[in-house]
């Protein structure tokens, strides 16, 4: 069972956040047929995904990272909501063998590549049909002049 543990001390100096996320991992890379170093590369993203995510304020709020990746796995994208949801996916599959994953930590370098990072967060907004109207007025009014031109 994934579970997510945050704690806080006294003074609120220090805080602290784990996850166990064995059972998300598990069912990403099975949906993505995903092994070897794709499966770690899968993994590590989702945790981190999981870890980021609990500092958002509110449950509606959701995190995206893209690892840009010049590896033969290629972009690795994963989505978090401060609920806990997560989802992983990797543009690539990745054919490796079990001797990549020697060693206490193996290394995704062979499979991603080098990175380039980037997160956005942002919140989730439901908007009723009326509201929605009164927004939407005011942008095409900017937008009419210039499509006259």
């Amino acid at each position: 069972m994934d579970a997510i543990l945050r704690a806080i001390n006294e003074p609120e100096t220090i805080r602290v956040v784990a996850a166990i996320t064995s059972e998300a991992v598990r069912e990403a890379c099975r949906r993505q047929r995903a092994r070897g170093i794709a499966a770690v590369a899968i993994g590590r993203g989702l945790t981190a995904g999981v870890l980021l995510a609990t500092l958002a304020k509110q449950d509606k709020e959701r995190l995206r990272i893209q690892l840009a990746g010049d590896g033969p796995a290629g972009n690795l994208l994963i989505d978090a909501h401060g609920d806990g949801r997560v989802r992983a996916c990797l543009e690539h599959e990745v054919e490796g063998d079990e001797a990549d994953l020697a060693g206490a930590r193996p290394s995704t370098a062979r499979g991603c590549g080098k990175n380039v990072i980037s997160t956005a967060r942002w919140r989730v907004v439901v908007l009723e049909q009326q509201a929605l109207a009164r927004y939407a007025a005011p942008l095409r009014a900017l937008a009419a002049p210039a499509a006259t031109k």
